[in-house]
């Protein structure tokens, strides 16, 4: 069979121009098609070929029509070549119909072996040129081509790809091809009136403004749009100066037609006005491609509503020398089923429900007449009035608390929210998380429940739930995980010989986890004696091993760079963290540098918070007045850099398991460097980065543009790092990764990710300008 291919090849224009060895390697992987008389093979514009196809008998009928419509132009016969100009082209999409005339069998060569082939023999490649430039000398051929080569630019540049598919086929239409030399300029800033939008078709050209007479050039990529934002917001006057740097062509469309489609589709308009891109970047992945999706009407509400939207501003309320009795006649009169309690300093500090008078009361016989403060419950659960509902709902899940306090901006508390109240108001769904981990009684079962992790949260993202939420629950899971396992310990090895917390840090303690995350975490007990040191540590040693294994086998792998509480120096007294912070701060080594990333990222995970607190305050006053460590951390940052290369492509991995791909996470650390770096350099306590980036804007480090761009920038990146784990998860069947294969994404993703590693850089330039003086 196979060598019967290669005598019918070697007799075959453009094959006899290639050695026959070529042509024997070539039939070993050729193809083999059957066809009867009357099928459809090939639909003008839509269909694309799996390679170039060659009559090896039978006839084929090529034709302009449109749909139910026929209008013959040419027919193949045995030996003829079909496909070939298509791949080189038209990107491999039939400009004409095809069909079989004839019973006909093709053999098929590969778009590989086809371009492998026009690479490796000039003579080949030359064929196929000089058949497409004969075809282009047919007017109806080369005007069909040329629309259809229109239709799919449009349909693949934004913001002309929301329209209707009607919409674009029309507009195509109204498009001419212009073409310029090299070295031309096209447009001069402020001078030049723009007429047309134009398209960059091919070539090369360069678009940028010259600002006190430093020029700042961007290579214009095919599909880039130039003249929408001059002729709506300068006035028709170029913004930018356009230079042609090697012979380019554009598609254009005139002034008037341009501006109908403004009038007919706002989106144009916002993409030229500069809130396009505000707007994209609110969206999560999936909204963008299938349109977004109501929250409330998909159980998400408790992903985009905030519990100061919800709770009871009328607080309820009496003093504390108050009885138990006026305290329930007070609840009776104002029919509420709790009460604060008020100190003479007007401070709430504390709670009554109903059930507190049915179980410490009335089921206790207890005095009704003694003070209202003797059984009520203190300190109370409070969260910010800004808070999501389902983070609210998650501290009183954790705190088992029925009622939560709502504090304002002022830290006041300013309403108060009861269990009922935001379950009523969220999807439960999520939160069986939180309730079936509280009932897990083994490692195994919590395991289990982890494992379902992926679809939920493919679920959330498919419904809109933006990624800074999806870190948050996620990362709240984690915690649900380690208290259960802290608890498991406890029972098992006996009560803590004194105060300890269970420190979490890295992504984790930015709130920040995703579905590939690894261990990152401490333990910090309280100081005691020289004598007692020992049996202490031996304690607590014992714990952090017994809960990192556990960690391990519930889904959370050991960290490869031993950072986990079972690691002897990691599990350690309060004083002697300072002293490590302290020699992080003031030798900064590239290994003192590397723990400062990690470790100052660090917040409660279990246990006493207090002493997170005093190691905090500690952090802050070391680092005042001592600004060698944030330029050498400003150095170390400056490592990692956005994967762009020197031509604004994406830089990508040559070779090995994630070959032509880039790694999101990586492309991120230049944002959370730079929260984390003017976050410790202001003394903000939060450590996960969007909050660190507006409270960097609140103290007027940051203008609101930049403040907006960078956080709205970081949750992009993170909406494709989570849709990427969880496709590999769910439908690849391995583990999760964070590398993007930019062939994955759609034109629209690819452009504001370079967008976004570009405003990227600049922040590092800026930081880099801040903190080392370059």
């Amino acid at each position: 069979m196979k060598k019967e291919i290669a005598e019918f090849l070697s007799d075959l224009e453009p094959f006899v121009s290639i050695p026959k060895k070529e042509v024997e390697n070539i039939s070993k992987s050729v193809m083999e098609e059957k066809y009867i008389s009357g099928s459809m093979i090939f639909e003008r514009g839509i269909s694309k070929t799996k390679g170039a196809y060659i009559i090896k008998e039978g006839e084929l009928e090529l034709d302009f029509g449109k749909e139910g419509e026929k209008n013959t132009a040419a027919y193949l016969k045995e030996k003829d070549i079909l496909g070939g100009i298509s791949i080189l082209m038209n990107s491999g999409i039939m400009p004409r119909n095809v069909r079989a005339s004839k019973d006909t069998v093709l053999y098929i060569i590969s778009q590989k072996k086809f371009l492998e082939l026009c690479a490796g023999y000039d003579s080949f490649y030359e064929y196929f040129v000089d058949s497409y430039d004969a075809r282009m000398q047919n007017k109806h051929y080369a005007s069909v081509v040329k629309t259809d080569n229109a239709k799919r630019m449009l349909a693949n540049t934004a913001p002309f790809s929301f329209m209707r598919k009607e919409d674009i086929n029309k507009t195509a239409l109204m498009l001419s091809v212009v073409s310029f030399p090299k070295n031309v300029l096209l447009f001069t800033q402020n001078e030049s009136k723009i007429e047309h939008i134009y398209i960059l078709r091919s070539g090369l050209a360069t678009r940028g403004r010259i600002e006190d007479n430093n020029k700042n050039e961007k290579i214009m990529e095919k599909g880039d749009i130039f003249g929408g934002y001059s002729i709506l917001a300068n006035k028709g006057i170029a913004f930018e100066s356009i230079k042609i740097k090697e012979n380019a062509s554009f598609y254009k469309l005139a002034r008037e037609h341009f501006l109908n489609l403004c009038d007919k589709f706002s989106i144009i308009t916002d993409y030229f006005t500069d809130t396009f891109g505000e707007k994209i970047l609110k969206k999560s992945y999936y909204s963008l491609i299938d349109g977004s999706v109501g929250a409330e009407a998909d159980g998400l509400g408790a992903f985009h509503n905030t519990i100061g939207n919800i709770c009871n501003r009328n607080l309820i309320f009496c003093e504390t020398e108050d009885s138990i009795q006026k305290a329930a006649s007070i609840m009776k009169n104002k029919n509420s089923g709790s009460i604060l309690i008020r100190n003479n300093k007007q401070e709430f500090i504390g709670i009554i429900t109903d059930t507190d008078l049915r179980n410490k009361v009335v089921a206790a016989g207890y005095d009704f007449l003694m003070p209202a403060s003797s059984i009520m419950s203190s300190p109370l659960v409070s969260v910010s009035e800004h808070s999501f509902i389902f983070e609210a709902i998650l501290k009183s899940m954790q705190g088992n608390k029925r009622h939560i306090v709502i504090s304002d901006t002022d830290g006041k508390i300013a309403g108060i929210a009861t269990h009922k109240d935001m379950l009523t108001a969220r999807s439960k769904s999520p939160f069986l998380f939180i309730e079936n981990i509280s009932k897990a009684d083994t490692v195994t079962q919590i395991a289990k429940i982890y494992n379902r992790l992926p679809r939920t949260i493919h679920d959330f993202i498919s419904k809109g739930a933006k990624a800074k939420h999806i870190t948050k629950f996620v990362s709240a899971i984690s915690g649900s995980i380690l208290d259960k396992l802290i608890e498991f310990t406890i029972k098992d090895i006996g009560e803590p010989p004194v105060k300890f917390v269970f420190m979490i840090m890295g992504s984790e303690g930015r709130y920040e986890q995703t579905l590939k995350t690894d261990q990152d975490n401490a333990i910090i007990f309280e100081d005691v004696p020289k004598s007692d040191e020992k049996q202490v540590k031996e304690y607590f040693l014992k714990m952090g091993k017994k809960v990192c294994n556990m960690l391990d086998k519930a889904g959370y792998a050991f960290c490869k760079g031993n950072i986990m509480a079972k690691n002897p120096k990691l599990c350690a007294s309060i004083s002697q963290w300072k002293n490590y912070f302290n020699s992080w701060i003031y030798e900064a080594s590239p290994e003192d540098l590397l723990y400062a990333s990690i470790f100052f990222d660090f917040r409660k995970g279990s246990g006493d918070g207090e002493l997170i607190k005093e190691l905090k305050f500690f952090l802050f006053d070391s680092l005042k007045n001592w600004s060698g460590f944030f330029r050498r951390l400003a150095e170390n940052a400056l490592y990692f850099k956005p994967p762009l290369n020197l031509f604004r492509q994406f830089k990508l991995e040559s070779k090995g398991e994630h070959k032509n791909s880039f790694d999101i996470k990586s492309a991120m650390i230049p944002v959370v460097d730079f929260a984390r770096i003017y976050a410790l350099q202001n003394s903000i306590w939060e450590t996960n980065t969007h909050e660190r980036l507006n409270k960097i804007y609140d103290k007027k480090v940051l203008s609101r543009q930049d403040y907006k761009d960078i956080d709205q920038s970081y949750d992009f990146m993170m909406q494709l790092r989570f849709v990427r784990q969880v496709k590999a998860i769910i439908y690849e069947k391995k583990a999760p990764d964070n590398h993007i294969n930019p062939n994955d994404l759609s034109r629209l993703e690819r452009k504001l990710l370079k967008e976004i590693f570009k405003k990227i850089e600049r922040f590092q330039d800026d930081s880099s300008l801040k903190f080392m003086g370059i």
